[in-house]
């Protein structure tokens, strides 16, 4: 029987051999109480005679130390993959360097305020400025809309992962119960245990976790140091919008609506892009438009239309989201091309092409396409920074994947093996079962009445 027990065991072990957070069991084998000497001055004899083998155990190969290893680098891997993937996508929305980004928006404004000055009554020119404007303020305002509505996706994401921890919390809290029943009656439920470490790793990815070990082989759970889960209970998280910015989430815990302590994980590189990222790009990029505004108004106004009439805003608004050309230069003469009002006087126009060059951000260090590139450069280097930080993680947490695999992983061939050597022993028992039973066979119906 306990050939057959270490059988069945191997044959787990080869049906799970491809099931994710399996590990692989083994029947330890273990003598039986041997017999004494039946002498009461215990005399010469052989001594203590074997009685055979059980199974003391199945046991679970696993190595905790490495468990806890990738845990704790899972939760960097998910922090620093999510600033990637999202930087990444920020990328995509500014779109540089190409033909359809803000960089080329605002070079054909300045060649076409340029050409302006050249041509200054020609209404061709006049329509061209006018139309370049129009796209230049189109890309501040749909950069700024895209980022505005990645925020707002991540915003709902973060909400999505609340969720996603309550649900891989009540599902841990259910196996302490049945590993704690299980555990109470003097079995050893391996098999629960391989579930509760999957759940454990793919929990850590979201959110910075510590695993604590209780009583009748129940795990506790602490997220920023408070309990998540504590034995057969689970403490539920809430999203909900904030006080101050209803259109964001805050996660606080359920029982005391006292915020959750996030450090790590896919939550804490979604909130810090959320709270981080986008805010500081957003800005910039509004910065950026609420100068251009102001310079080039400044200007245009200065100028004289071909109607003799000082100049108006040339664009209205403050910002990336709200920059947009003046409805009144509808009327292609209210562009105030000319200083002077003279026929044939660009110098307004050429002095608004000039601001291509003029030192307006950074204290004076910076001129317009400097500025962006500058932002282009940091976005760059921030997503750069991203990449090779989850990389390195990547390379960790799949060495010590492959450290684990090497303890816990079931390998074909030595259960091969073992279900041969298990086979051959489970036979060699059978037939001394076999010769016990003629033995005795031979000593009951053969042997006859003693004294014949």
């Amino acid at each position: 029987m306990a050939q057959r027990t270490a059988l069945d065991v191997t044959s787990h072990n080869i049906a799970n051999a491809n099931t994710p957070g399996f590990s692989r069991q083994q029947a330890v084998l273990s003598t039986t109480t041997p017999y004494p000497v039946p002498a009461i001055q215990r005399g010469v004899g052989a001594g203590q005679l074997g009685t055979g083998v059980t199974v003391a155990e199945i046991k679970r190969i696993r190595d905790a130390f490495t468990d806890q290893q990738i845990r704790q680098e899972a939760q960097e891997l998910g922090r620093w993959a999510t600033r990637r993937d999202l930087l990444s996508q920020v990328e995509l929305i500014f779109n540089e360097p190409s033909d359809w980004g803000i960089r080329e928006a605002m070079d054909l404004f300045w060649q076409s305020l340029q050409g302006l000055s050249q041509h200054p009554e020609d209404m061709s020119y006049r329509a061209v400025v006018r139309q370049r404007a129009m796209v230049l303020a189109d890309a501040f305002q749909d950069a700024r809309r895209q980022l505005l509505v990645l925020r707002a996706d991540v915003n709902l994401g973060a909400g999505v992962k609340v969720e996603e921890i309550n649900a891989i919390a009540q599902q841990i809290a259910s196996l302490n119960s049945q590993i704690g029943k299980i555990i109470a009656v003097g079995d050893v439920p391996n098999d629960l245990f391989d579930k509760r470490d999957l759940l454990l790793e793919q929990l850590a990815e979201i959110v910075n976790i510590s695993v604590s070990e209780r009583h009748q082989g129940m795990i506790s759970v602490n997220v920023g140091g408070a309990l998540l889960v504590e034995g057969t209970t689970a403490f539920a998280m809430v999203a909900r919008p904030k006080v101050d910015n209803p259109e964001l989430l805050e996660i606080l815990w359920e029982r005391n609506q006292q915020p959750v302590l996030i450090e790590s994980g896919i939550l804490r590189g979604m909130l810090d892009f959320r709270d981080g990222d986008i805010p500081a790009y957003v800005a910039e990029l509004d910065h950026l438009a609420s100068v251009l505004i102001e310079a080039i108004n400044e200007v245009h106004q200065q100028g004289i239309d071909l109607s003799g009439d000082t100049g108006q805003p040339f664009f209205l608004g403050t910002d990336a989201g709200t920059i947009a050309v003046n409805p009144w230069l509808e009327d292609l003469n209210r562009i105030a091309a000319s200083r002077t009002g003279e026929k044939g006087d660009g110098s307004n126009a050429r002095a608004m092409a000039e601001l291509k060059h003029e030192l307006l951000f950074n204290d004076g260090t910076a001129n317009p396409s400097e500025f962006f590139g500058a932002l282009i450069a940091a976005l760059g280097v921030d997503t750069q920074q991203s990449q090779v930080r989850a990389r390195n993680q990547e390379i960790l947490v799949a060495h010590l994947k492959d450290r684990q695999e090497m303890v816990a992983g079931v390998s074909l061939d030595e259960e091969m093996t073992n279900l041969i050597r298990f086979q051959h022993a489970y036979n060699a028992a059978a037939r001394v079962i076999t010769a016990m039973d003629e033995a005795v066979d031979t000593i009951i119906n053969r042997m006859g009445l003693v004294g014949r």
